[in-house]
C-alpha cells in the first residue's frame, strides 16, 4: 500500500495539495503557495509539475533544493536545470 501523498499515485496527491492550496487561499489569499521538489533536476521537476497541470493542482512559485555537495551541479548546471523547466511553467523559482 502507497502513503497517502505519494507521487506513485498522483491523482491522490493532487487532492492533497489542491485541499493545501484552497486552505491557504481561504485563510490568506495573498499569500504565495510554494510547491518545493528536493532536486533541482529539470526531469524530475518537469515530471512533477507536468503531473500538476494534469490534475489541476495550483501553485504560484516552484520551490528546489540545491546542494552542490549532495548533486554534484555547479551553480551554472542548476541555472540550466531551471531554465530548461522554467518556460513551461512561467512560475517564479
Amino acid at each position: 500500500m502507497l502513503p497517502d501523498g505519494s507521487s506513485a499515485n498522483f491523482p491522490q496527491l493532487a487532492q492533497l495539495l489542491k485541499a493545501g492550496y484552497a486552505g491557504v487561499k481561504a485563510v490568506a489569499p495573498s499569500t504565495q503557495v510554494i510547491l518545493h521538489l528536493g532536486d533541482v533536476d529539470a526531469s524530475k521537476v518537469q515530471w512533477f509539475f507536468n503531473q500538476c497541470v494534469a490534475n489541476g493542482v495550483q501553485w504560484d512559485i516552484i520551490g528546489c533544493s540545491y546542494y552542490p555537495f549532495w548533486t554534484g551541479l555547479t551553480s551554472e548546471q542548476a541555472r540550466t536545470n531551471i531554465n530548461q523547466f522554467y518556460p513551461s511553467f512561467n512560475k517564479p523559482v
